[in-house]
């Protein structure tokens, strides 16, 4: 998220402190609509990385009106104060949206756990299904054994057995 936060500061060369302070301000006010029973900081990896694009194109959307632009002000206090009026009006919007993805988030995790379920590592369908997703996450930079805990720590877990019966 921190990645996402200094990438577009230095590319649309505005404070790299005001992209931190709304990239974490977003991903912690995410996790706490979407996630509210698993406490303050922010442990998805996706939910991180969707609330940087997410952020990233709220930004684009207000910087474009010339009035809340941090830039075209001519003093510091006149740019800090369209920096805090964005990081309110960002964060409006982030939880509007986040209220709103609620019920999409709650099927995405039905149908994650229940794919999850149904994928066997031990067998060569499962075990090729396996390691493509957890091959296929470090595209996005996920680590794959993260990402598939379950199975994962149960794969390990029968290994070790199997290595203690031999």
């Amino acid at each position: 998220n921190i990645y996402f936060a200094l990438y577009f500061a230095a590319r649309k060369r505005m404070s790299p402190t005001f992209f931190i302070t709304t990239h974490v301000t977003i991903l912690m006010l995410l996790h706490l609509i979407l996630f509210p029973g698993d406490g303050l900081l922010p442990t998805s990896i996706l939910l991180s990385l969707l609330s940087g694009f997410l952020v990233n194109v709220l930004i684009r959307l207000t910087i474009n009106i010339s009035s809340l632009n941090p830039a075209l002000q001519d003093s510091i206090v006149a740019q800090n104060i369209n920096n805090m009026i964005n990081l309110i009006l960002i964060s409006g919007l982030a939880g509007v949206i986040g209220f709103a993805l609620i019920p999409l988030q709650q099927l995405v995790a039905t149908q994650w756990l229940e794919l999850q379920a149904h994928i066997d590592p031990t067998e060569f369908g499962g075990a090729i299904a396996y390691e493509l997703i957890r091959g296929s996450s470090w595209l996005l930079g996920i680590n794959g054994h993260h990402l598939l805990w379950d199975i994962s720590s149960g794969l390990q877990e029968s290994t070790k057995l199997n290595m203690l019966a031999w």
